[in-house]
């Protein structure tokens, strides 16, 4: 097998952000500071519209994963702003690496 050369695969370049699911990353910073938290607030109505596999919120906005095949940040941040009533700021992250602590 030594002589063969590799025809598939990607090779896992230092630095990039693999997803065999379609899955991306995308972060929001609130540009309102109504959020509301609990049952029946904002944080619920943003969570439910996304479907997301894990979502996190602290006082700043929030940090998903979600399918990403349909969407995308522009998309994501005219549906988020029409829950919130506000400009809400998404972007896709490109490495979950600047999120570590």
């Amino acid at each position: 097998m030594a002589g063969l050369t590799r025809t598939n695969g990607v090779g896992h370049a230092d630095g990039t952000l693999y997803s065999t699911a379609n899955l991306v990353m995308v972060t929001c910073t609130k540009a309102s500071g109504n959020w509301t938290f609990g049952i029946g607030g904002t944080a619920e109505a943003v969570a439910q519209e996304m479907n997301p596999l894990m979502i996190e919120f602290d006082g700043n906005g929030f940090a998903a994963v979600i399918d990403g095949h349909h969407t995308n940040a522009a998309d994501l941040s005219a549906r988020i702003g029409a829950i919130t009533g506000a400009s809400e700021t998404v972007a896709v992250s490109t490495t979950l690496l600047a999120l570590a602590p």
